[in-house]
């Protein structure tokens, strides 16, 4: 589902209404910290952060997966945002504390009301 995910959010306005959204909860004169809950091999975020960068955003994302990617693919890093794996399962309804920042989620099955994080929508942790 993840590969369905990249290839949308390359041929579609996505990445662009996601970093609109993303940015009403950032401030240009900070370092934003973003933790994407279910992110599988990491789906659209690089293109998120690339359109929050466009618009003088710095992001520091982590990515978050029940089951983490051993084989994670590397993504490339600007001399200010970044992207990186949390190498531990993260259950999406009982987030670990130490992962703090706005917390995104993209869900392609609807969650029953008990895994439900963010519900898709982006917020401040």
């Amino acid at each position: 589902m993840t590969s369905y995910l990249v290839a949308a959010y390359g041929v579609t306005p996505l990445p662009a209404l996601w970093a609109e959204r993303l940015a009403g909860l950032m401030r240009r004169d900070e370092a934003a910290d973003i933790v994407d809950l279910g992110s599988g091999s990491g789906g659209p975020i690089p293109r998120v952060v690339k359109e929050l960068g466009k618009s003088g955003f710095i992001v520091r994302v982590t990515l978050t997966d029940l089951f983490p990617h051993s084989n994670a693919p590397l993504f490339d890093q600007d001399k200010q945002s970044s992207i990186s794996y949390w190498p531990e399962p993260v259950d999406a309804a009982k987030v670990p504390p130490n992962l703090r920042g706005i917390r995104t989620d993209v869900w392609v099955i609807p969650p029953s009301p008990s895994t439900s994080s963010a519900g898709g929508s982006p917020r401040r942790v």
